[in-house]
């Protein structure tokens, strides 16, 4: 299986026997190469797994969310049926959802909102679309799992939108630089942090099983 994720910390997370971890630093446009790599000679289930934003009102840090398809513009794409019953026996706890994918950090909640109108999705990220693509040409079964971070209502401080290096690690001279320029989204970097931490428990809890249950 190869799981995709934004982050380091999620690849730590995931990592298991027989699992291939592709991180993408929240650059999905560096993905395509790492795809093509790893799919030069193989076929393997492909998970999209971390954290997401959440579109739903509904929706709080920490919730679980299994999706059922990835909308990337103006089409769908289906997650893998057998797979996807499969992690939601497994995790019963989770909600079962549409996600959007995007190319860019969906930072401020009226970019969620208008998100959520013309997709209909329910949260977002920047990794499933492109694994829904490789996927989708490759014939590979595809999942989601994904524990919300920040809720539709958040808007992300500056130092929360250039905390990420390309290798999925945090870049915490970026992080102390923005600072510098504007101490006051110190509270709302702090409770982003809390937020993100509630989303990697859930993800924590469930890895185990998410394995488990691979094709």
């Amino acid at each position: 299986m190869i799981a995709v994720v934004g982050m380091a910390t999620e690849a730590r997370i995931i990592a298991g026997p027989g699992l291939l971890v592709i991180i993408s630093g929240g650059r999905p446009e560096s993905l395509s190469g790492k795809f093509d790599q790893a799919l030069a000679d193989r076929r393997p289930a492909i998970l999209s797994f971390g954290l997401c934003g959440a579109l739903d009102g509904a929706l709080k840090p920490g919730d679980l969310l299994i999706g059922t398809g990835a909308v990337i513009k103006d089409r769908r794409v289906q997650t893998d049926v057998a797979w996807t019953d499969r992690l939601a026996r497994s995790l019963p706890q989770a909600r079962r959802a549409e996600f959007a994918g995007t190319d860019a950090f969906i930072v401020d909640a009226l970019g969620k909102a208008a998100l959520r109108a013309t997709s209909g999705a329910a949260a977002v990220d920047t990794e499933s679309h492109v694994a829904a693509r490789f996927a989708e040409r490759t014939g590979a079964p595809f999942a989601i799992v994904r524990a919300v971070s920040d809720p539709a209502n958040r808007t992300l401080p500056n130092a929360a939108q250039v905390g990420l290096r390309a290798d999925g690690r945090a870049d915490l001279a970026a992080v102390l630089a923005s600072l510098a320029r504007n101490p006051g989204q110190l509270p709302s970097l702090l409770r982003v942090a809390l937020e993100a931490r509630a989303g990697l428990s859930a993800l924590r809890r469930c890895a185990y099983e998410v394995r488990s249950a691979a094709p």
